[in-house]
């Protein structure tokens, strides 16, 4: 990764202690998370941290409106490999739009298999 990309990810390093503190005090259990019907995209790299790689797993088999990539590439894959990760993202949000233009029509109906998980 360029350098000016490495200074600007390490700015805000003494925030990452607070991130720690907060998993650690995570209180939520399965149950939790699968209340969360929010619509999520969750993506991983193949050469991410092995803890990053269990979370994406137990998110993967727990959100009920996710839809799931991987990549081979590491953790910062939005920055390394964009060219990948963007076109996942865009997909996304077209359609979390299309789905809100469609709930926000009368009588709408939305087939849950719309949000059914995709593997990369």
């Amino acid at each position: 990764m360029p350098l000016p990309a490495r200074a600007s990810i390490a700015r805000p390093v003494d925030k990452l202690p607070l991130d720690f503190q907060a998993a650690r005090c995570w209180l939520l259990g399965l149950e939790d998370l699968r209340a969360i019907v929010a619509p999520t995209l969750l993506l991983t790299g193949s050469r991410s941290p092995a803890v990053v790689q269990r979370i994406h797993i137990l998110l993967s088999r727990t959100l009920p409106n996710r839809r799931v990539g991987s990549f081979h590439s590491g953790h910062m894959a939005p920055i390394t490999d964009a060219h990948r990760v963007n076109p996942w993202i865009e997909a996304f949000l077209d359609t979390c739009a299309e789905r809100d233009v469609a709930l926000a029509a009368p009588q709408a109906v939305v087939s849950p298999a719309s949000w059914a998980p995709v593997a990369e």
